[in-house]
């Protein structure tokens, strides 16, 4: 009677799972499977010829190097800038006792539950004053505001499972607060940082929203090429899926990087 329960009990998991292959990691697989396809058309199961010409064309077309190009430099600056901004804080939150800790902590992380356009389309406004738009900085600027509250809450786990103890051991043996940060601290959270600054990556590559509000002809990134080929005549439906890909790959290579080196529970509100 135990065993029948445990079964029925275990059915709802396995509906979450099969739903979650049905409608996601099918398509991911057939967009990946059509992108390198010749000639794939129902009822064929798989392509019957495959092709690496449809990748070629994009980079024909849409002069896809100066759009991967881009799309890697907003990234790099999106990383540094998050890490550099979230990880003293991080600290602060993890290791001092801040007063009004959960008025803070709430106050940053409202981007992560508002629409992008409620704060992005004032925050372009501000960047043209300031003529940012069609820059690196700019674009970078825009897509941190809802990345480095993440990554925030992401290094403030990292900080807050390394043991306490371990400075209280350092500075026992003479080292100066610096020197515990240095010598003890950042090695510990080395491949946390790594794994926040691989999904702030990720997470700027994937951006679509906040970068059309201030991209420009010399910025335009790999999610706008994307859009726009939906929208341009004379696009064959293969340009879209390899573009899709383009765009895919290091999208998911960031993230299983990010997810090899944290855990879900790093990122939750408390950091434990």
């Amino acid at each position: 009677m135990d065993k029948a329960k445990e079964r029925i009990a275990g059915i709802p998991f396995w509906i979450v799972v099969l739903g979650f292959v049905t409608l996601v990691i099918v398509p991911v697989l057939n967009t990946i499977i059509y992108a390198f396809s010749m000639g794939w058309y129902y009822p064929h199961l798989l392509p019957p010829r495959y092709t690496v010409c449809w990748f070629i064309r994009t980079f024909q077309v849409w002069r896809l190097h100066e759009t991967l190009m881009n799309t890697g430099i907003i990234a790099v600056l999106v990383a540094i800038g998050s890490i550099s901004l979230a990880l003293p804080a991080a600290y602060a939150l993890a290791r001092l006792k801040v007063p009004g800790e959960s008025f803070i902590v709430s106050t940053l992380i409202i981007p992560l539950f508002l629409p992008g356009l409620a704060y992005g389309i004032p925050a372009a406004r501000l960047l043209y004053r300031l003529h940012l738009n069609n820059t690196y900085l700019g674009i970078a600027l825009i897509q941190m505001l809802p990345i480095t509250p993440y990554v925030l809450l992401m290094l403030r786990g990292v900080i807050a499972g390394i043991p306490k103890a371990l400075e209280e051991q350092a500075a026992t043996l003479g080292a100066n607060k610096f020197q515990t940060l240095r010598r003890v601290i950042f090695p510990l959270a080395r491949p946390g940082v790594a794994a926040a600054a691989a999904w702030a990556m990720a997470r700027s590559i994937s951006e679509f929203a906040l970068t059309s509000l201030v991209a420009g002809p010399r910025t335009i990134t790999l999610p706008i090429v994307l859009y726009s080929s939906y929208d341009t005549a004379g696009m064959l439906p293969t340009d879209n899926v390899a573009l899709a890909v383009w765009l895919l790959v290091p999208t998911l290579a960031f993230m299983s990087f990010a997810l090899r080196y944290t855990k879900p529970t790093t990122m939750a509100l408390k950091g434990g």
